[in-house]
């Protein structure tokens, strides 16, 4: 447990400095630009099978700053959205552009959703051994 909690916090770190160094922006969640961003959001949803009108919960796991919430609004009207993130920062970001909509950095505030999408979790390996 405690090799994951240095990964955490190594994590929240990395990413702490990338959105401080970048803004809310693609470039501040270490993506190479907003086409692969995009990409990536398309890929995620490919899961939802709500149909129009339906409303639907999602759980974005590692939600950065919170870029899917404007993909979610251009294809559905109604959804109920939760971020979570291990930066602060990056929710402290989130909560100004998206007020009205729910974000923690604490996993314990987390409850069941119908979707749970984690996309930026899997890419950044830090000096974690193999």
């Amino acid at each position: 447990m405690e090799q994951l909690e240095r990964f955490r916090q190594k994590a929240a770190e990395y990413y702490t400095q990338k959105v401080r160094m970048h803004g809310p922006s693609p470039r501040g969640v270490d993506w190479n630009g907003e086409e692969s961003q995009l990409i990536r959001f398309e890929q995620l949803c490919k899961i939802i099978s709500a149909v129009e009108g339906e409303s639907f919960s999602i759980l974005d796991y590692g939600c950065g700053y919170g870029a899917l919430i404007d993909f979610l609004k251009q294809r559905y009207k109604n959804f109920d959205y939760t971020g979570f993130d291990v930066s602060e920062e990056m929710i402290t970001q989130a909560r100004n552009l998206y007020p009205s909509y729910r974000f923690t950095s604490d996993e314990r505030e987390l409850s069941p959703h119908d979707y749970v999408v984690a996309s930026g979790v899997f890419n950044v390996k830090l000096d974690v051994p193999s």
